[in-house]
């Protein structure tokens, strides 16, 4: 499917379904800070808009990996020159291309369309993560409780190898009709909470 993005640069999209919305940001910034909490090596899963790309940036770590498998959205990458900074480490392809080349983290965020990819990486993300490290990723579980936000076909798996928190973050712009311009799917509040549960998931002394 062909990457569009809004004429406003709000929501990138495709002709079938949302990829991403720029009220997404506060939940970005989350994900970063949790990810950066020790300024060591982070990993991001998925570009998408580079919202969340740009704030680890602005947290400087001592080295940012970025996977991405989507041409579209790699060849944006280069035009915004994401190949030249510093710190920056770009892997083109899926991340299950890399398993074996992978160095071990201080955090990771998960962050794709499919979803029976995260319930792949989820199962072996703990391997990659370096002692005190932090895994998060997107929850597009948005509305259920805090305790429900967790698949119980990855439930188990978590909690064996992670101490589990999850951090409540408002929203106060979400667009849902702006988003049925691009998807019949009417938005990521279908009840009209404005509530945000995002996942920290640190590893366990084991």
């Amino acid at each position: 499917q062909t990457i569009k993005l809004s004429e406003d640069g709000s929501t990138m999209y495709t002709d079938i379904e949302l990829i991403m919305m720029d009220w997404e940001t506060p939940l970005m910034e989350e994900h970063a800070k949790i990810i950066c909490h020790s300024g060591g090596d982070v990993l991001n899963i998925g570009h998408g808009m580079g919202i969340v790309d740009g704030f680890i940036q602005e947290l400087n770590p001592r080295s940012h990996s970025i996977i991405e498998i989507h041409p579209d959205i790699q060849q944006k990458m280069l035009r915004n020159n994401w190949d030249l900074k510093p710190n920056v480490n770009l892997y083109f392809g899926s991340w299950v291309d890399f398993l074996d080349e992978l160095p071990l983290m201080d955090g990771i965020f998960f962050d794709t369309l499919e979803t029976h990819e995260f319930v792949d990486f989820i199962s072996i993300a703990w391997k990659y993560l370096k002692p005190g490290g932090v895994f998060t990723f997107f929850n597009n579980n948005m509305s259920s409780p805090e305790n429900e936000i967790f698949q119980p076909l990855i439930k188990d798996i978590i909690l064996e190898n992670y101490d589990v928190s999850v951090k409540t973050v408002l929203v106060h712009n979400a667009d849902i009709d702006n988003q049925k311009k691009y998807s019949d799917y009417g938005g990521y509040f279908p009840d009209g909470r404005r509530k945000y549960f995002c996942p920290i998931l640190k590893l366990k002394n084991k």
